[in-house]
């Protein structure tokens, strides 16, 4: 049986088409539906197969993780960059909570322009954009900074690489469904459409423990919690 993106068979790839149509988004298109998730998959750092390799992956992979003042410290560092996109600045740790921001806040003016590809970071040259858009992708890394201030010293280290991959399906179901409100106010409850979605596109790439829908549910309220929203 053909999978799209090598994970999702023909049902579970329905079910996240239908999800995202059930929000009365204008203009689906399913091109940029496919591509947007597999960005999200691969920056996060992912692997598109469900392989042994896969599977190993995310045995070792808790202990790549930065650690919260380890993102600060990058983040700083960036922001002290005269061009913060740089690739030895703006890791893989990093890069896809850049991209989704640059996502949310760009994708729909590239759009009106007729730009046929989305944003992301490591396609921008630094030097060509205005002082204005300069600023704005700062104020995106500030952004950043101070929702990854709240884990520094609150929390114990919590599975980060989750956290990080449900952050950026976050950006894509706001992107995609049209939700008019900000990220953190997406519902927690697990039979919302937003954690179905959730759980059923992160299903191939965590344990099932972790990507069931009462597991997610928690997960993300705890995600709204650290930032205020619950």
């Amino acid at each position: 049986m053909q999978r799209r993106l090598g994970v999702y068979d023909k049902q579970e790839f329905d079910k996240l088409l239908a999800l995202v149509k059930s929000q009365g988004a204008p203009r689906f298109n399913v091109k940029t539906f496919l591509r947007l998730l597999r960005e999200v998959i691969e920056v996060s750092g992912y692997p598109l197969v469900n392989t042994e390799e896969a599977k190993l992956w995310r045995l070792i992979s808790e202990e790549a993780d930065l650690l919260p003042g380890e993102v600060i410290k990058e983040l700083n560092s960036m922001l002290a960059a005269e061009n913060p996109l740089r690739q030895d600045l703006c890791s893989v740790h990093l890069r896809g909570r850049v991209n989704a921001k640059l996502r949310n806040r760009w994708g729909p003016r590239w759009q009106r322009e007729g730009r046929k590809t989305i944003p992301r970071a490591d396609a921008i040259i630094w030097s060509e954009l205005t002082q204005s858009e300069q600023c704005e992708i700062r104020e995106m890394i500030k952004d950043i900074r101070r929702y990854s201030l709240s884990f520094v010293s609150r929390h114990r280290p919590r599975k980060s690489k989750l956290d990080a991959l449900l952050d950026e399906t976050a950006s894509l179901w706001l992107d995609q469904s049209r939700w008019h409100g900000d990220i953190h106010e997406l519902p927690h409850s697990e039979n919302s459409r937003f954690i179905q979605f959730a759980s059923i596109a992160l299903g191939p790439f965590a344990d099932a423990s972790e990507t069931s829908r009462k597991a997610l549910a928690r997960r993300w309220q705890r995600r709204k919690q650290d930032c205020g929203e619950v």
